[in-house]
């Protein structure tokens, strides 16, 4: 009997492990850091982002009509680059035939991401120690291959080589047809454009059906040669796939660190006082320290680099093109409770320009306690004061910093975004 029962109780054994499932969590994005959108029809073909959002379905039936919102997002855990269908709310799959999502190969450590203003192609910066670089990623390849056509991996996206680590990265639209260096000018490929099974896009097919006129140029920062670099985004998608040659950087804009003595706040009337002995506080005359460009903001005519070193935000003039872009006098960080503290910066924003013709740069401040703090300049057309805001009223907010926006936690990032406002129309 004994012997019987033990049978039993093994066979039950087998049978619960025979009938256990093995489930296995599958996980779509791991390690997001950056984030870029491009607009893209149901050909894949990528169109400027104020053709999206598609709120016309009386013409669904023609393929270049339907437009969805992609995001592109990076994977520092995977060295990837995730895709999004934000219109219709769900992760691409790039690789159906291996189980889980499957994403969009680059080198290491993607530390950067822009589009194209016309969104054709999108633009990768990666880290990889021997290996920084850029890589393209066109618009007609955010989707998994058709039938016949090979897998995509790192080979098969146009790349080239930096020669230090890069930061972040922009794209500028230079309205000159010829180089910054004299060299000669990139052009599409025909014969690779007309084949759909290469990743392949044109700059000049892009400015052609409603991008803005002019060559595609992308700026990188390279924080540790204290410059940007200005590279032809053309003459990278002409890259052979597979082939990692060194970057052909048409211009270097150096950055300056220059911090001019005794600049101090505008305080508002509440602020203000009549006691001698009191100051208005000023920033302190750092050491000497090279740029470290950090975050972009782009407007219709100013460039503004963060700084991760120095206490400047680096404002470049573009009116008269990337080639010939020329640094300005910088925005001073500074902090009107801490006068003592060297404040740099890691994110900057610009907003619209106002109805009443106001602009605004915001910038993060990292390393003010007890969390990262945001900054707000005026960079308006009749600005004068390079400092931070100082708001009035702050004597009857005591637990706030006059010249700073606390939101709760450490600030990470900052941007503007436009939004519908609904009316009804009687």
């Amino acid at each position: 009997m004994a012997a019987r029962l033990l049978a039993l109780a093994g066979l039950c054994l087998l049978s619960g492990c025979a009938e256990t499932e093995v489930v296995r969590e599958l996980r779509s994005l791991q390690g997001s850091e950056e984030a870029v959108f491009v607009c893209r029809d149901l050909n894949g073909d990528g169109r400027p982002m104020t053709d999206c959002p598609d709120f016309d379905a009386t013409d669904d039936a023609d393929a270049s009509k339907v437009l969805s919102i992609y995001s592109l997002v990076s994977q520092t855990v995977t060295n990837e680059v995730a895709v999004i269908n934000v219109t219709s709310g769900r992760v691409v799959d790039t690789e159906v035939s291996v189980p889980g999502y499957g994403f969009l190969r680059v080198g290491a450590r993607p530390v950067a991401m822009v589009a194209s203003p016309g969104g054709k192609s999108s633009f990768v910066a990666t880290a990889d120690v021997g290996h920084n670089g850029i890589f393209a990623l066109p618009t007609r390849c955010l989707d998994a291959p058709k039938d016949g056509q090979e897998q995509r991996d790192l080979t098969s996206w146009p790349a080239c080589r930096l020669s230090s680590t890069p930061g972040k990265m922009t794209v500028i639209v230079e309205p000159s047809t010829a180089t910054c260096d004299g060299s000669e000018v990139a052009t599409a490929d025909a014969a690779r454009l007309a084949d759909d099974s290469v990743c392949y896009a044109s700059m000049e097919q892009e400015a052609a059906q409603g991008g803005p006129a002019g060559r595609r140029m992308l700026v990188v920062a390279l924080p540790d040669q204290s410059e940007l670099a200005v590279i032809d985004a053309q003459w990278l998608l002409n890259r052979p796939p597979g082939t990692f040659e060194d970057c052909h950087i048409e211009a270097r804009i150096p950055l300056k660190v220059e911090v001019p003595s005794g600049v101090a706040q505008t305080l508002p009337p509440d602020l203000q006082t009549t006691c001698a002995e009191v100051p208005v506080p000023s920033a302190p005359i750092p050491g000497a320290s090279d740029a470290r460009p950090a975050g972009f903001a782009l407007t219709e005519e100013r460039l503004y680099v963060a700084d991760q070193a120095a206490p400047v935000i680096h404002v470049l003039d573009t009116q008269s093109g990337v080639c010939a872009m020329s640094e300005l006098p910088s925005l001073l960080p500074m902090s009107l409770t801490e006068p003592w503290r060297v404040v740099t910066t890691r994110r900057v924003a610009a907003s619209p320009l106002t109805p009443s013709g106001k602009r605004y740069v915001y910038a993060i401040d990292p390393e003010d306690q007890p969390g990262a703090s945001v900054m707000a300049f005026d960079v308006s057309p009749d600005a004068t004061d390079p400092t931070p805001i100082v708001r009035p009223g702050s004597p009857e907010l005591p637990g706030e910093k006059p010249d700073r926006l606390a939101i709760g936690s450490s600030a990470r990032d900052v941007s503007f975004v436009y939004r519908d406002l609904p009316y009804s129309d009687p």
